[in-house]
């Protein structure tokens, strides 16, 4: 499998290695290796935002024209005005792939914006409105392959979106549960291993809906909503170990982030009262809790996270905040505060020199 590196890193590795070559330590051969073994993904560029934006504007002012004059329309020419736009939405792009990327571009999104527009329009024609969500799973589904063709993380980001909402059924016991939507997600982990060049954006965003699936699981089997908290600093503990080095900041930071801010709430003693323990053993687990979350952060600190420092920052604010705010004055009380986060402030960057 070929590595993913930037334009811009692919052309630091080729002037150096030519520079390598023309000193007799490597051969052209070697060299020719070793670039091959890279694949240059895609640099991330504005002009991406700007049509997606404009595509959208485009789309809903279309679709507000046609809204506006829908009941006036005889339903074959309503299906005729979603299909055939769709049709030459879909052959524009194709017209200007090779002509004018971000042309082309523009009539995907369109294409893609109307497609979901459709699905809900031809619900409404056949009153099928009872069930909208799956709308959202179906848009999604539609445009997947889109998305791969593409190749673009930008509409699979959308339909990671359209997943998330769509998996509201699975908070509701009554519905039935959505084994499409268990499906899709390792199937877009994979497909952003192999189609999306190991977008970061996308690996987040997947964590993300990964988190919320199994929290509605812990609503839907009527569990104690208490225990989400302790599953998500479960999966944060589990990310930041994942020895991934492509995802390596993301996973430290998103892990960071699960484990720091869902394990606040397991430091509180009203977490435990509400899983019926004792005042006092609340408070022990509480901060037992907290002191096994702010060494284990300190371990990471000592591997080189930077993310684990803002976890270390967090918990003793919270301990600060909860031992000093009913007796100091409250100036001294902003004040020392002040004073902890401007010298976090300080670690951080200090750890960030000594990092890069």
């Amino acid at each position: 499998m070929k590595r993913p590196s930037s334009p811009s890193q692919f052309q630091f590795l080729e002037k150096e290695l030519k520079y390598f070559e023309a000193e007799g330590i490597v051969s052209e051969q070697q060299v020719s290796n070793i670039l091959a073994s890279y694949q240059v993904t895609p640099r991330f560029s504005n002009v991406h935002i700007l049509l997606g934006f404009g595509a959208l504007l485009i789309g809903i002012g279309i679709l507000s024209f046609i809204a506006s004059n829908w009941q006036a329309i005889p339903t074959l020419f309503k299906l005729f005005l979603i299909f055939g736009g769709l049709i030459g939405l879909f052959l524009g792009g194709r017209y200007y792939e090779s002509r004018h990327k971000s042309i082309s571009r523009v009539f995907y999104y369109i294409a893609f914006f109307m497609y979901g527009a459709g699905i809900f329009l031809i619900g409404q024609m056949f009153n099928m409105d009872a069930d909208s969500n799956i709308a959202f799973l179906l848009w999604a589904l539609g445009t997947l392959p889109l998305s791969i063709y593409l190749k673009d993380k930008w509409i699979a980001f959308l339909i990671i979106t359209l997943l998330a909402i769509y998996s509201r059924d699975m908070v509701n016991p009554l519905r039935p549960i959505p084994y499409l939507l268990v499906l899709c997600v390792p199937l877009l982990y994979w497909l952003n291993q192999k189609v999306y060049h190991t977008s970061r954006l996308l690996f987040v965003s997947l964590n993300f809906l990964l988190a919320f699936i199994i929290s509605s699981v812990v609503v839907r089997w009527d569990m104690e909503l208490q225990w989400i908290p302790a599953i998500i600093v479960i999966m944060g503990l589990c990310l930041v170990a994942l020895p991934l080095s492509r995802y390596r900041a993301v996973l430290q930071w998103q892990g960071a982030f699960f484990y720091g801010l869902f394990g606040l709430f397991l430091t509180f003693s009203f977490y435990w009262n509400d899983l019926g323990m004792t005042e006092n053993l609340s408070v022990i687990l509480g901060v037992s809790i907290g002191v096994l979350l702010g060494l284990f952060a300190l371990y990471r600190i000592n591997k080189d996270s930077l993310a684990d420092i803002f976890v270390i920052c967090i918990l003793l604010l919270r301990f600060y905040t909860d031992i000093t705010f009913d007796f100091l004055p409250k100036s001294l009380f902003f004040i020392i505060g002040g004073v902890i986060l401007i010298c976090f402030g300080i670690w951080f960057e200090k750890k960030r020199r000594a990092i890069t």
